[in-house]
């Protein structure tokens, strides 16, 4: 999976900023956070978000996102021609992100830090 991904602090920020972030690192290359830059289908990688911190995940191939550890809250668009929307997983919950589109995963109220995962379909 090749994806544009970064890592920021302030997760009390507005939905609407929370966007805007996540169109303003469209050019970034995910990197230091456990997942190789390309990677083959059906692949599983997984890495740690520490407490406090938040990370936008644009895919360029689909794929699920899944909660190995904690509580995250997602925020932003999972499919196209949807809204965007907010979803709270617990460990073991997952979700599908269609290619090119963008969420934004913190810790739930930013209190705890995750272990995710990411499968490309």
């Amino acid at each position: 999976m090749t994806a544009i991904a970064t890592t920021f602090q302030s997760p009390q920020t507005s939905s609407g900023l929370r966007a805007a972030a996540c169109d303003a690192v469209a050019g970034l290359q995910r990197n230091g956070l456990g997942m190789a830059p390309d990677t083959a289908r059906g692949a599983v990688l997984s890495w740690q978000l520490p407490a406090g911190q938040a990370q936008t995940l644009r895919p360029d191939r689909a794929g699920r996102l899944q909660v190995r550890r904690g509580r995250a809250w997602l925020t932003g668009r999972t499919a196209p021609l949807q809204p965007e929307a907010d979803l709270v997983l617990g460990a073991g919950q997952s979700v599908a992100l269609a290619a090119g589109c963008a969420v934004i995963v913190e810790g739930w109220q930013g209190a705890e830090a995750l272990e995710l995962a990411w499968q490309t379909a």
